[in-house]
């Protein structure tokens, strides 16, 4: 009796090393490269993966915002966890720079700064029906802005010295430097303005790389 006891032990175990010679995804999707083939030598130690699924319907956006940006959006939803329940749907840009044709939405907010970056890395999850979403691709998350007013102005308006950001306004008929603190928008057109200008302040949007303080500045108007 011992005897078979040991033997069906020994066949629970063989049974057990062959299910290892066979590998199943553990989700649906589209397979990858296959980089071995019949008859390689293969361990559980090998960095290079056999293959990588895709998942068919859903795609998963990982990005990062600063720790600035998380904050703000944090303030206007209350915490971390309202932010993720209340904003909107978020976009996405592709590679090419054309627009998904599907909306996301956020699933997690990390809650780790790197401490090199300063960012916070986020996840967000597309639909992806027709497959036209491919694992490993690069875009850009389009996120809306929580604020609801704000001033704009062309970056062509403004000039960058090391890592300031600087517009000049018309100041009794000289030019003023304005140090502004911004964002960028989602047109790659324009800055929205957090700090260093106010409404009404008339700039210089042409030729702001040949300005310097104090120049004298003759505006004129644009015809409507």
């Amino acid at each position: 009796l011992a005897e078979l006891e040991q033997a069906k032990a020994q066949e629970s175990d063989a049974r057990n090393n062959l299910s290892y010679t066979e590998i199943k995804s553990p989700s649906h999707g589209v397979v990858g490269t296959l980089p071995y083939r019949v008859g390689a030598l293969v361990s559980p130690n090998m960095a290079q993966p056999f293959t990588v699924v895709s998942d068919n319907a859903e795609m998963y956006a990982y990005f990062s915002i600063s720790e600035n940006m998380l904050r703000r959006y944090s303030a206007r939803y209350g915490s971390i966890d309202s932010m993720i329940a209340g904003t909107p749907e978020v976009g996405l840009q592709l590679n090419d720079g054309s627009l998904y044709k599907a909306k996301g939405r956020i699933e997690t907010v990390s809650g780790v700064v790197d401490p090199v970056t300063g960012t916070v890395q986020i996840k967000a999850l597309f639909p992806n029906p027709d497959r036209e979403l491919l694992s490993g691709s690069i875009g850009n998350v389009i996120l809306q802005n929580p604020k609801t007013e704000a001033v704009t102005i062309p970056m062509t308006a403004t000039v960058e010295l090391q890592d300031k950001t600087i517009a000049y306004r018309l100041k009794n008929g000289q030019a003023e430097a304005a140090y502004l603190t911004v964002d960028r928008l989602n047109d790659g057109n324009r800055f929205i303005v957090r700090e260093g200008l106010s409404v009404g302040d008339t700039i210089v949007a042409e030729g702001v790389g040949l300005v310097r303080e104090g120049m004298s500045i003759t505006p004129k108007n644009e015809p409507k």
